[in-house]
């Protein structure tokens, strides 16, 4: 919403119920990663782009294939980028890739060749693994929102992050990585307090990050239906899905599986084959009656292709 050329807050549309709403704000702030030119136009900007693309692909396999303890630091044998091989419980991550991309951030996903180049280095680095394709239990694909550059690759592209205030008087801030997150996070909050005259700087780094552990624990002990696995495979549980929709405002299938925990990720379905047990058990949570559960089951299909669907080829 605009008044004068200034950013005055935004129209909303519930993409679930179609519902629309419109938020004044004193201040507006334009992190949306790889969308953030496509904000940025909306404001009615012009000129050259901020941010470039750069998809990155994790796989992750099983654990005890790989056998590693901690975190490790690798060199991709085949052009030398910094690589990781992270342990996350029964399973393995490797990743990630770098390659420049102009690819929609809502439908980018990994590709055969991404997932090979990440085999490769896992085999180098793990010879007794012998991984295979068909041990990649997942794989999948983000893009980074690297500050605009005309660097001919990505490994050359600054990683640091570039705030600025847009004619409209919008925040803006592209770049940075993951783990600079929350500094990325104070400056912008510091100079959103300037602007507002309040002064002052962020606290973030004196307040710890929450610990959802013990509402989790207490949301499986409800009864038994709570405490039951969701899949006996893994250590998920029914419980965790009524915590997600009561306290952390999952309303999707894909909500609970892919943005909550980390089911769709472990299982070489991708939770579709206990969607629908799923749907039944938080119907009641969300007054989905039956053909709402189905739709929610077909919409979380959809979902599970986008992401997960591993294209032939480079796939950029």
């Amino acid at each position: 919403m605009l008044e004068r050329g200034r950013v005055t807050g935004a129209r909303l549309a519930d993409r679930l119920t179609g519902d629309t709403t419109e938020v004044l704000a004193l201040a507006t702030v334009n992190a949306t990663g790889p969308w953030s030119d496509d904000v940025r136009r909306l404001e009615g900007a012009t000129g050259r782009p901020r941010v470039r693309g750069s998809k990155g692909v994790h796989i992750l396999v099983p654990h005890d294939r790989v056998g590693n303890r901690a975190a490790l630091t690798l060199l991709s044998p085949t052009d030398g980028r910094v690589m990781f091989a992270l342990p996350a419980g029964p399973f393995t991550v490797f990743g990630t890739t770098d390659t420049f991309t102009e690819a929609n951030p809502d439908a980018v996903r990994a590709s055969e060749d991404d997932v090979a180049y990440l085999l490769r280095a896992a085999n180098t680095f793990f010879p007794a693994a012998r991984l295979g394709r068909g041990d990649v239990v997942s794989a999948w694909a983000g893009i980074r929102p690297l500050v605009a550059t005309t660097a001919d690759s990505p490994n050359a592209a600054s990683r640091e992050h570039a705030i600025e205030v847009t004619p409209g008087g919008v925040v803006a801030i592209t770049g940075g990585k993951l783990t600079t997150y929350r500094i990325m996070a104070a400056q912008v909050v510091d100079v959103v307090a300037r602007r507002l005259g309040r002064g002052g700087m962020s606290t973030t780094a004196d307040v710890p990050l929450p610990d959802d552990a013990a509402e989790r624990e207490a949301a499986c002990g409800r009864d038994a239906a709570a405490a039951a696995r969701i899949d006996p495979s893994l250590d998920w549980r029914f419980g965790e899905l009524r915590w997600a929709v009561e306290r952390a405002h999952a309303r999707t299938l894909a909500d609970l599986f892919i943005r909550r925990m980390r089911l769709a990720f472990e299982m070489p379905d991708h939770g579709a084959g206990v969607a629908s047990a799923a749907a039944r058990y938080v119907a009641p949570l969300l007054g989905w009656n039956g053909d709402e559960q189905r739709e929610a089951v077909a919409r979380y299909a959809r979902e599970v292709e986008r992401i997960f669907g591993v294209d032939a080829g480079t796939g950029v």
